[in-house]
């Protein structure tokens, strides 16, 4: 059934009018998740900054202590830029504390292969996946063939996602408005 050039949409269907009788709430329109369409490549901060392998864990230590905008986590990387691991304020803090903090390098402390990584073709709803199951606030993003780093998604990446999405969506004007002023 074709009705002109004008096509009438009511924010509930007959399905959700149905829905909402058997005492569902459906408190919007049907809509795409921008977790499942958005790519790592297109969040991540891809200027990251980052610890060398080659440094010893007294002057990651020592790091920590001294700089008071120091991220909380820093991707420690070799001298190619490939991701070696991880290294937080809570494991220089423990270091710290322990007999004898020594001369270990870096890159020897951190290097594990359970580090969460993603990917930039991955999508930002596998990555906020991988966050959820390994309790990690940052993903580093790999190149996959030869483990460079690439960047980081942080959780505030992916709110800013979907704060996006939801002015996005928000800032939206009737379509038939203005059609309707016209006539």
């Amino acid at each position: 059934m074709e009705t002109g050039p004008f096509v009438w949409r009511s924010p509930s269907s007959s399905i959700t009018e149905k829905i909402a009788r058997r005492g569902q709430h459906i408190s919007g329109e049907y809509g795409v998740d921008p977790f499942e369409f958005e790519r790592a490549r297109d969040i991540m901060v891809s200027t990251v900054d980052t610890l060398p392998a080659t440094m010893s864990a007294r002057e990651v230590c020592a790091h920590f202590a001294a700089a008071d905008d120091a991220h909380r986590t820093y991707p420690v990387v070799d001298a190619v830029g490939v991701l070696v691991g991880m290294v937080s304020r809570a494991d220089a803090l423990r270091w710290r504390r322990g007999p004898e903090i020594g001369t270990d390098l870096l890159g020897d402390k951190v290097s594990e292969s359970s580090i969460p990584i993603g990917h930039p073709d991955d999508t930002v709803g596998h990555i906020a996946d991988i966050m959820i199951s390994t309790d990690a606030a940052r993903i580093p993003i790999t190149d996959p063939v030869s483990g460079a780093l690439l960047g980081l998604v942080a959780r505030k990446d992916l709110l800013r996602l979907r704060q996006a999405h939801k002015s996005a969506k928000l800032e939206r004007r009737p379509f038939l408005r203005k059609a309707f002023r016209e006539i």
